[in-house]
């Protein structure tokens, strides 16, 4: 019985493919993290990451493949940020991560710029070396708003533009 209720927890709040945070763990813990920002005048910045052309990573390389590199982004996601942080499957080719503790914007964007570069480095899948490009956008709270659904739309939307200016940047 404990076996099977610790199975319908993990399939309430991980992600099956990664085992990273799902959308429903991902509110809980910025509303937890969200209090803690306004109790200790923090800041909280909210990532959205989206793979660039991952539909090109499935087609070239297989579905299968696909799916590991997204495991393997998973990890290195974990690897890279701080214990408080929180990393979260979106959905598809897209994660959220929750950046938490900052006291100013710089310090944020700082961790945001090493976060991209870390993610950007090519993945090694049976010897062959895979480079991904993952466009990323981000908001902030309490400047960007106070509600999750919210702050995820700013992010979305700036990743978008980011989508877009390398679109137009390469083409």
């Amino acid at each position: 019985m404990k076996r099977v209720l610790k199975k319908a927890h993990e399939f309430s709040y991980y992600d099956e493919l990664t085992g990273l945070a799902n959308r429903r763990l991902l509110v809980e813990r910025f509303n937890r993290a969200s209090a803690r920002a306004k109790r200790h005048q923090q800041k909280l910045l909210l990532l959205f990451l989206d793979v660039d052309d991952f539909k090109r990573i499935n087609d070239e390389f297989g579905h299968s493949t696909g799916d590991l590199l997204l495991r393997l982004l998973a990890k290195r996601l974990c690897k890279s940020v701080r214990s408080t942080d929180t990393v979260g499957r979106y959905g598809g080719d897209e994660f959220i991560v929750m950046l938490t503790g900052f006291q100013n914007y710089d310090d944020a964007l700082a961790a945001v710029e090493k976060l991209c570069a870390i993610l950007s480095m090519p993945y090694d899948v049976d010897g062959a070396s895979i480079p991904m490009s993952i466009s990323h956008g981000s908001a902030v709270y309490p400047d960007g708003g106070h509600a999750y659904p919210a702050l995820v739309q700013q992010s979305d939307t700036a990743m978008y533009q980011c989508k877009n200016r390398k679109r137009i940047s390469a083409g």
